[in-house]
């Protein structure tokens, strides 16, 4: 699951921080300081959901929450098979 944070205003250059808010917390995220993260769970057993936001802070310390978002995972793990073709 990817999710990407896009500030605007305020005084670039900004800072980030993923927050873990409620529900499941077997969720790992990538790169906590990055805008853009990949969530995952190890255990793939059954539905599992989480809350998160993301921190944004710029240059003067200004500091703002994003809106919190859902990270699901389905009851069955999703699984796909590439097939290579050369030409």
């Amino acid at each position: 699951i990817i999710a990407s944070c896009t500030p605007s205003g305020g005084y670039p250059p900004y800072k980030f921080l993923w927050q873990w808010v409620s529900g499941d917390q077997g969720f790992s995220v990538s790169l906590a300081t990055s805008p853009n993260v990949t969530f995952a769970r190890q255990d793939t057993n059954g539905a599992q959901s989480a809350f998160w936001k993301c921190i944004v802070t710029d240059d003067m310390g200004n500091q703002v929450d994003s809106n919190t978002i859902k990270i699901y995972q389905p009851q069955t793990p999703v699984h796909y098979k590439l097939k290579m073709i050369n030409k």
